[in-house]
C-alpha cells in the first residue's frame, strides 16, 4: 500500500479503524494488568487462614484461604471437581525447519460449582459459583495427553475425532480434583462452623504460586497495552500528518 492509498478515503478510514482498534485493546489489556496487579498485591498482604482463624473477621472482609479440596465435593468430568474446557479456535504452522503445529485455545465450558475445602481446623465452603479457576498450567502440546495435576488434553467420551492431530471435537481442560491444594482469594460472607467465602479465584498451589502468577500476568498484559498503545500512536500521527498536508494543499 502507497501513501497515495492510505491518503485517499479509504485509507484514512482504514488508519482511523487500527487507531481505534489498538487503542480500545491497549485499555482492556492495561485494565486488565491492572485488576491482576491489584489481586497479586492483595494475596501478597493477606495471611493465609483456615476455619478458625476465619471466625475472628468479620462478613466483608477480604481473605486468603488454604487447604485441600475436600473428597465429598461432586466429580463432575473424569476427576475434576471444578474444570475449564477449551477448543482450539486457530491452527497455525510456526518456524521455517521444524514446521511445528501451534494451537490456540479459547473457552468453551465452564464447570465452578460451589466447593467445600478443608482447612487445619475444619471446612471452609466458596458458596458462588462464578469464581475465576487459576492453576500455573501451560497450554499442552499436540502431542502430550497429560500435562500436570492439574490438566488433561484429550476428545470428550463420544466425540469421533480422536485422530493424532487436532480434531474440532478435541478438548483441554483444566481444573481441581479431590484433595488437590488450593488457595481461595475472596471475600468472607458467613462465619460459624463452616464459614463461607464469596470466591474470587480458585487457584491450584499456594500463596506464593498465586503471588508470582499475578504478577507474571499483569507484566504480560501491560506489555500488550504499551504495544497497542504504540500501533495507536503511530497511527494517530498518520492520520495527523495526512490532515496537515491536506490543509496545505488546499
Amino acid at each position: 500500500m502507497t501513501l497515495d492509498d492510505l491518503r485517499s478515503g479509504r485509507g484514512l478510514l482504514m488508519v482511523g479503524l487500527v487507531a481505534l482498534v489498538s487503542g480500545a485493546v491497549g485499555i482492556g489489556t492495561g485494565l486488565a494488568s491492572s485488576k491482576s496487579r491489584k489481586e497479586g498485591r492483595v494475596a501478597r498482604a493477606l495471611d493465609v487462614w483456615d476455619t478458625a482463624t476465619l471466625n475472628r473477621l468479620a462478613p466483608g472482609d477480604p481473605v486468603l484461604v488454604g487447604g485441600t479440596l475436600a473428597q465429598d465435593n461432586a466429580v463432575l468430568f473424569r476427576d475434576y471437581v471444578a474444570y475449564l474446557e477449551y477448543e482450539p479456535y486457530k491452527k497455525r504452522f510456526s518456524g521455517t525447519s521444524s514446521r511445528r503445529r501451534k494451537t490456540h485455545w479459547r473457552e468453551a465450558r465452564r464447570a465452578t460449582p460451589e466447593l467445600r475445602v478443608e482447612t487445619a481446623t475444619g471446612g471452609v465452603r466458596v458458596s458462588n459459583t462464578d469464581y475465576q479457576i487459576g492453576a500455573a498450567t501451560p497450554a499442552p502440546e499436540n502431542d502430550v495427553d497429560e500435562w500436570g495435576a492439574t490438566s488433561w488434553k484429550g476428545v470428550r467420551e463420544g466425540d469421533a475425532s480422536a485422530t493424532g492431530l487436532l480434531g474440532t471435537r478435541e478438548r483441554w481442560y483444566t481444573g481441581f480434583k479431590a484433595g488437590e491444594r488450593v488457595v481461595i482469594l475472596g471475600t468472607l460472607v458467613n462465619t460459624g462452623d463452616t464459614p463461607e467465602v464469596k470466591a474470587q479465584r480458585v487457584f491450584s498451589g499456594t500463596q506464593q504460586d498465586l503471588v508470582r502468577a499475578a504478577e507474571r500476568s499483569s507484566r504480560g498484559l501491560w506489555l500488550l497495552a504499551r504495544v497497542m498503545f504504540g500501533v495507536c500512536a503511530v497511527a494517530l500521527a498518520l492520520l495527523i500528518w495526512f490532515g496537515v498536508q491536506h490543509l496545505r494543499e488546499n
